[in-house]
């Protein structure tokens, strides 16, 4: 019930997302994905940041290292020629979600997750565009690989068996919605310079 209500309810905004980054109807330069990885980079190393502080998130069966994109953001910009005081340079986002609860995380890591099953076909776009492979500069795109299926098959299941009560549910589809729209503004601000 609960992943039905997600994706009824976040439609509009994952749409709205979509159209605005376009990704798979662009086709970058090498610079130009570099730059938009240093966007993602301000966006997920604070986010992670507060899931991260989230208290009882870790008691769930979610496996939140293995769900965290900042390494691989990390590995991809350093493939691109960046160096380690230019990555640390990047803007942060600080508009983001409220992240003080579990349903308020497992609400935004909905939005995170999702967005690893639309990487992969990004990911193929920019071998086939520019040669950036899964091994060298598309690590975030292609974050689980072969296990993409199976790691939202059990964010799905924990989040469904998690879901208790018509409040929890509201809680979880609002900081969904919540972060749609910060991912959306930080894009359209970032998207300036």
């Amino acid at each position: 019930m609960i992943l039905k209500r997600l994706k009824d309810e976040t439609r509009s905004a994952h749409l709205a997302t979509e159209q605005q980054l376009d990704l798979l109807n662009q086709m970058p330069t090498k610079l130009e994905y570099a730059r938009l990885l240093g966007r993602f980079w301000g966006f997920y190393v604070p986010i992670e940041s507060k899931i991260n502080q989230v208290v009882g998130l870790d008691e769930l069966p979610l496996n939140l290292s293995a769900r965290q994109k900042k390494k691989l953001l990390w590995l991809d910009l350093t493939d691109l020629d960046w160096n380690e005081s230019t990555i640390e340079a990047l803007p942060l986002c600080t508009d983001l979600p409220t992240l003080d609860s579990v349903p308020q995380a497992l609400g935004c890591l909905y939005v995170l997750e999702g967005a690893t099953l639309g990487g992969q076909m990004i990911s193929r776009h920019l071998q086939e565009r520019i040669g950036i492979t899964p091994e060298h500069g598309g690590r975030f795109f292609s974050s689980y690989g072969q296990e993409v299926g199976s790691m939202w098959k059990a964010f799905g299941e924990t989040v469904t068996a998690y879901s208790e009560s018509p409040e929890i549910e509201d809680a979880i589809v609002r900081s969904a919605i919540e972060t749609f729209a910060a991912f959306g503004h930080w894009f359209q601000g970032q998207s300036q310079h």
